[in-house]
């Protein structure tokens, strides 16, 4: 699969890229001020590993890399079919507003299609306005109604040792 626009395009990620995927994923954990752990080593794994399930794109511009995306499949189960859920999107900010995001997203919902997907889905963080408002342009929209549980380190570790 590529995309192409005059010199942007949209490859597939291979085994090649995992070092300017993990790049971008620790230069977006800065932007959102959030933890970052991630080694290639796992990231490598978790995209090309034996129990792989993260699959990946990069975009280009003249041949730079300018942005990626990973994604997975999750199953929402009332719907009966798989959905596709994008973990991660990033474009660098110098090039942003210049419809290479939309070009992502868009990249992403001819997967969802092409594998019979029931939907598209991914978390924004609250403060982020300016993509929220960019991804309601485009048509999607926000559940409010749902709120994220997240358990890790010791909470996560006390719960797996709970013996019924």
């Amino acid at each position: 699969m590529t995309s192409t626009t005059s010199n942007f395009r949209i490859l597939r990620a291979t085994q090649e890229h995992v070092s300017l995927i993990h790049s971008f994923s620790k230069e977006m954990a800065e932007w959102e001020k959030a933890e970052f752990n991630l080694t290639e080593d796992e990231l490598s794994a978790m995209m090309f590993g034996e129990r792989a399930g993260l699959e990946g794109l990069i975009a280009t511009l003249d041949d730079t890399a300018i942005g990626f995306a990973v994604f997975f499949h999750n199953f929402p189960t009332f719907s009966g079919k798989k959905g596709l859920f994008i973990e991660d999107i990033w474009v660098t900010p110098s090039r942003r507003g210049k419809g290479f995001g939309k070009a992502l997203l868009a990249e992403l919902a001819r997967l969802a299609v092409e594998r019979q997907c029931c939907r598209l889905e991914w978390w924004t963080m609250d403060w982020n306005t300016s993509a929220r408002e960019f991804y309601k342009s485009l048509g999607a929209i926000t559940k409010e109604q749902c709120i994220i549980h997240i358990m890790k380190d010791d909470a996560l570790q006390r719960l797996a040792a709970h013996q019924f």
